[in-house]
């Protein structure tokens, strides 16, 4: 995902974006050197270069802030989930073992492992 932080499908980029160093890439698999794959019951494509992915539709959507924020939260239903089969806890079939999946996840603009900080976010540059 970082690779694609200052990036958006949005063309012409919108001022407040252009402001903040946005540039337009219309394939962002590309861009981000990663495979595209069919989705069951979506449209989007599926990341094939990750062990977890999840079609999912939005179901709706909440402003957050101050309109001049451009924030919002998404609500989601999830509704096919495509897991590696070496994440799968041997002994519950329907699981997902935390010992054998070890996601990177961003926080307040940093990516941390399940542990310490293993890199900052380029967005955190811009905010």
């Amino acid at each position: 995902m970082d690779r694609l932080a200052l990036t958006t499908g949005m063309d012409p980029v919108p001022g407040y974006k252009k402001e903040m160093g946005f540039r337009h890439v219309k394939d962002k698999f590309a861009e981000a050197g990663l495979s595209a794959g069919p989705s069951d019951l979506v449209r989007p494509s599926r990341v094939m270069d990750v062990p977890i992915q999840l079609e999912a539709k939005v179901t709706a959507i909440h402003s957050v802030g101050a309109i001049e924020d451009y924030s919002a939260c998404i609500e989601v239903q999830i509704l096919r989930v495509h897991v590696e089969e070496e994440l799968l806890d041997p002994e519950f079939r329907h699981h997902i073992s935390p010992d054998r999946w070890r996601p990177l996840i961003m926080s307040f603009l940093d990516f941390y492992g399940l542990g310490d900080r293993v890199h900052p976010s380029r967005l955190a540059e811009v905010f």
